[in-house]
């Protein structure tokens, strides 16, 4: 009987491993024109790794910035040096499996910045350390960082 539920559980979990790499093989990633420079990051953030989401005026996610994407989807974060982080901005779908070229003309496009030591000194929090308003031409935008109220 042992040696039927091991049996079981190795195979549960060859399944479990196999439907996991399945999953990620859908995630598709386009190279970016797009790029995204934030300004006047605070020292306190002075050599951090961070990233940023853009979301519409609906609160969809649907742009990326971050150092660039790797290994099917997997986000690279970048490091802040000097108070400013220039992030490639990718275009995506709301189920995040598709992630695109950026060129649009997009206005005032809302970014939440977020910090990959923050979030770890949190437990595993949000991250959030500040915001960005953008505005985009021909995929490329500069803008200040603005601490949350």
């Amino acid at each position: 009987m042992k040696s039927y539920i091991r049996f079981f559980g190795i195979i549960t979990l060859a399944v479990v491993i196999v439907f996991s790499f399945t999953a990620c093989e859908g995630i598709e990633v386009e190279d970016t024109e797009g790029w995204l420079t934030i300004t006047n990051i605070p020292s306190q953030f002075e050599n951090k790794n961070i990233i940023a989401y853009g979301y519409d005026d609906e609160n969809v996610h649907y742009l990326t910035a971050c150092s660039q994407m790797i290994k099917k989807g997997e986000i690279e974060y970048l490091i802040v040096k000097g108070g400013r982080a220039e992030l490639n901005v990718y275009g995506n779908d709301p189920d995040r499996t598709k992630y695109t070229n950026f060129t649009g003309n997009d206005q005032n496009v809302r970014f939440t910045v977020m910090c990959y030591e923050t979030r770890q000194e949190e437990g595993g929090g949000s991250g959030v350390i500040g915001y960005v308003t953008a505005s985009f031409a021909a995929g490329a935008a500069t803008a200040p960082f603005r601490l949350p109220q």
